[in-house]
């Protein structure tokens, strides 16, 4: 994400292939598993929408049509008894999203231990991102890491690579 950020480009409308393998994709949505997921999960899918919008609202009925056949073909594919389909959208202090752009989060839990979706972060975590964030913009600005200050850097230090 960070690469992402520095270079002001949406990783979900230019995926990184090295870390996201496309599993389906149609007119609307491409899906993969998420190189990033979280404790307890048998699987996490992203499918995120394939024109650049945080709008739910910007979806027609092919959309939603193509989305149903992706979650099917899914389905069919991992054989999933269940889970949990989270949809992030909008503002993402509401939906607690890293990344502004709409996409479903196809979640399936292993049974080793708790899993649960966030949809808001408290005060101190929206500030810590927030810091983080300010940080990403000086060095997206020419600010190198070595010019940081020690500060600065142990906020992303664990997101360089």
């Amino acid at each position: 994400m960070v690469e992402g950020i520095l270079a002001k480009r949406c990783m979900f409308c230019q995926i990184d292939p090295t870390k996201n393998t496309v599993i389906y994709e149609n007119r609307s949505w491409r899906m993969w598993l998420n190189p990033f997921p979280q404790k307890h999960h048998a699987f996490h899918i992203v499918a995120a929408y394939r024109l650049h919008t945080n709008d739910l609202a910007a979806l027609n009925d092919d959309d939603w049509r193509r989305l149903g056949k992706a979650f099917s073909w899914v389905q069919e594919k991992y054989k999933f008894p269940g889970g949990a389909l989270a949809i992030r959208f909008g503002n993402p202090r509401f939906n607690a999203g890293s990344i502004r752009h709409l996409h479903f989060n196809i979640q399936v839990p292993d049974g080793s231990g708790r899993v649960q979706i966030t949809l808001a972060k408290e005060p101190e975590e929206i500030l810590a991102k927030n810091q983080i964030l300010r940080v990403f913009e000086k060095m997206r600005q020419g600010t190198s890491f070595e010019n940081l200050s020690l500060a600065e850097q142990s906020l992303v230090r664990d997101r360089m690579q």
